[in-house]
C-alpha cells in the first residue's frame, strides 16, 4: 500500500503513516527499509498490517521506489543515520563533522577555539584538553615544591647556623624571590588556559544538546563540579541537534 508520512520523531524513533485508505498507521525506525532521511510530507510504500506499517519503502517523484542502501539488520551505523536506520535530520545538515584527530591535535583545537562556543565538542577533545592542562600544572606543581623546598631548607639553614644556601648559592631571598616568580608564571598559565576551558566545556554540553548556559551550574560547589564531570562522561548524541552535526567523522556504511 502507499501513503504519506504524517509525522516521525527522531528521539522516540516512532512515526505515522497515512494510508491510501484512509487509515492511519503507526511505525517504528525498524520498519525503515532504506538508509535515507524521512520526515513529514514523504510519499512510501508499506505493508499494512493490525494498524502498524511495516517494510516501509521511500517514494520519488516518479512514483518509483527510491534508491538507497537497505538498512542494516541488528545495528549499524551510517552518514545521517541513527541505530542503522534513516533519521530526520535539518535540511542540507551533514550528520557528521570533524576527524578523528589524535589527542595532541585535539588539544589544540581546544585551544584555537578558545574563545569561541558555538558547536559540538565530543569527549575526545574535551578529555584531551584536561590531560594536557593537567600534566602542565603537574610539572608547575613540582617546580614549585623544589623551590619552596629549598626555600625552606635555606630557612632553617640560616635559623640554625646564621647563614643560608640554596641553588647555586641562592640565599632565601632569592628563592622565595624565585617562588613569586613561581606564582606569576602560574598565573599566567591558568589565564591562557581559561577561556579555553570554558569554551570546551560549553561545547560538551551543546553535544548533549544541552544548553551552555548550564555551564554556570559550576559556581555551586561540589554539586557544579560533580554535574559537569557526568556531563564529560556521556557519549555524544548521535544525531543532529541545534548545536550542530555529530562532532565525529562518518562511521562505515554496512550493506551499501
Amino acid at each position: 500500500m502507499r501513503g504519506t508520512v504524517l509525522q516521525y520523531d527522531d528521539n522516540s524513533g516512532s512515526g505515522f503513516v497515512s494510508g491510501d485508505d484512509g487509515i492511519r498507521y503507526t511505525f517504528r525506525r525498524s520498519d525503515l527499509q532504506q538508509l535515507r532521511p524521512i520526515s513529514a510530507g514523504m510519499k512510501v510504500d508499506f505493508v499494512p498490517k493490525d494498524g502498524t506499517a511495516s517494510e516501509i519503502y521511500i517514494i520519488d517523484a516518479s512514483g518509483a521506489i527510491a534508491s538507497g542502501n537497505p538498512a542494516p539488520q541488528g545495528g549499524g551505523y551510517a552518514p545521517g543515520f541513527q541505530g542503522g536506520y534513516a533519521v530526520a535530520a535539518p535540511a542540507g545538515a551533514s550528520a557528521y563533522s570533524g576527524e578523528d584527530l589524535g589527542l595532541w591535535d585535539y588539544f589544540k583545537k581546544a585551544m584555537a577555539k578558545s574563545f569561541n562556543g558555538e558547536g559540538r565538542a565530543r569527549r575526545k577533545e574535551y578529555w584531551s584538553f584536561v590531560l594536557f592542562t593537567s600534566l602542565i600544572f603537574f610539572v608547575l606543581g613540582i617546580l614549585m615544591f623544589t623551590i619552596a623546598g629549598g626555600a625552606i631548607a635555606a630557612a632553617l639553614n640560616e635559623a640554625a647556623y646564621g647563614y643560608s644556601y640554596g641553588y647555586g648559592g641562592a640565599g632565601l631571598g632569592a628563592l622565595i624571590g624565585a617562588l613569586g616568580i613561581w606564582w606569576i608564571v602560574f598565573l599566567v598559565v591558568s589565564l591562557i588556559f581559561l577561556p579555553a576551558g570554558i569554551t570546551v566545556s560549553i561545547r560538551r554540553l551543546h553535544d548533549l544538546g544541552m544548553s551552555g548556559w548550564l555551564y554556570l551550574v559550576v559556581l555551586l560547589p561540589y554539586i557544579g563540579s560533580l554535574f559537569l564531570f557526568v556531563c564529560a562522561l556521556i557519549p555524544s548524541q548521535n544525531q543532529v541537534n541545534k548545536y550542530g552535526p555529530i562532532p565525529k567523522p562518518a562511521p562505515p556504511v554496512y550493506g551499501g
